[in-house]
């Protein structure tokens, strides 16, 4: 009986991390001779943002959020405590900086660890003790996964006792349950993801106006929510876009693609780029900066989308302009998006997971 166990930060948030961590649990708890559960550090909802199956456990090492630099130690022993009665055979941290907990919480215990790389090598977000995870995981964890075979070139740049894998994200499956707001009526350009520093939509407005002026029948619709929000509304309101730039909150993001001209994403990093397989399975064109990491291994500049340089805001208006006035440009992409994907079907994932879960050294 294999007994696998997610170990999240909190699987009720609604972001790329968790709805993969969903999507592999549940496809794992399909398995015959295979138990899930899914750990929490705590639960700030009620529900997970994404469907759960039912067969999936899921518990929380603390009823409320607490600091980890203060609550290591408890942690650790929570941890190890909750492996040793659950009897877990195969414990994946479902972001690395978790290793600083399970590491020494499973010492000396017969239980595999997998850490899982969401972002990248050489981005902490702001935490250095998401650098110290790195380094425990790659001295004492079993295996790494990373998401793009350049990040997976960063990690063995220096010794790893771990083996370093490459798995990228599968193709999300499909949410038909209808968006709360309403898809706009007529032209629009869509970006998807959190409003925060790294996705970079708080650049957006400046970008949109000029082409508000040629377009005046386009909108920009922005899917998602966070810190940057009403730095963007504001932004909004002083360019004089309001009706223009679309704030439509934490959406369903399939009803957008399906009507969308095409995705732009501005990112100034990426772990993977969720939002760009979503778009492409739904054969809607991309536009994306090809920042670190992620990007590159998905868009196929000329095929399916553009690739912009990192941070050419003028190339970026101008490829933005090309398809905007190139509709057999934008009907091409669509029709090679699909096929694009194919590298990263459900089928691939899974060998991949069950290799590493096993014990294998799939590259």
């Amino acid at each position: 009986m294999r007994n696998v166990c997610f170990f999240s930060g909190d699987i009720t948030r609604c972001g790329g991390t968790e709805r993969i961590t969903i999507r592999l649990a549940n496809e794992l708890a399909r398995q015959r001779n295979t138990r899930v559960q899914i750990l929490s550090w705590t639960e700030s909802g009620p529900e997970p943002g994404f469907p759960l199956d039912s067969r999936v456990e899921r518990y929380a090492l603390f009823k409320q959020n607490v600091p980890m630099k203060l609550f290591l130690l408890p942690a650790v022993f929570r941890l190890r405590r909750f492996v040793q009665q659950q009897k877990i055979t195969h414990l994946i941290d479902a972001d690395i900086i978790l290793s600083v907990v399970s590491v020494p919480a499973l010492r000396g215990l017969p239980c595999r660890l997998i850490s899982w790389e969401h972002f990248h090598f050489r981005e902490n977000l702001g935490c250095r003790m998401r650098d110290f995870g790195r380094w425990l995981a790659k001295r004492f964890a079993d295996a790494i996964v990373v998401l793009t075979e350049d990040d997976r070139s960063q990690y063995l740049a220096t010794p790893a006792k771990a083996d370093i894998v490459c798995i990228p994200h599968v193709i999300p499956e499909k949410n038909d349950s209808p968006s709360a707001c309403p898809v706009p009526d007529g032209r629009f350009i869509l970006s998807v993801g959190r409003l925060d520093f790294q996705k970079g939509f708080e650049r957006i407005p400046e970008l949109a106006g000029p082409l508000f002026e040629k377009h005046p029948d386009l909108k920009w619709v922005l899917v998602g929510d966070g810190a940057f929000r009403s730095r963007i509304e504001a932004d909004i309101r002083v360019r004089g876009l309001t009706g223009k730039i679309l704030l439509a909150g934490w959406q369903n993001p399939y009803p957008f693609y399906e009507k969308a001209e095409f995705l732009v994403m501005t990112s100034r990093y990426e772990g993977f780029g969720l939002v760009l397989l979503e778009a492409l399975s739904e054969n809607c064109p991309v536009v994306a900066f090809a920042c670190k990491h992620g990007p590159a291994d998905i868009v196929r500049d000329g095929v399916n989308g553009f690739l912009i340089p990192p941070e050419d805001f003028s190339c970026l208006r101008e490829k933005i302009e090309y398809l905007l006035t190139h509709p057999e440009i934008r009907r091409s992409f669509s029709d090679n998006a699909r096929e694009s994907i194919a590298l990263f079907s459900l089928e691939s994932f899974m060998d991949r997971w069950n290799s590493i879960l096993t014990g294998g050294k799939e590259q």
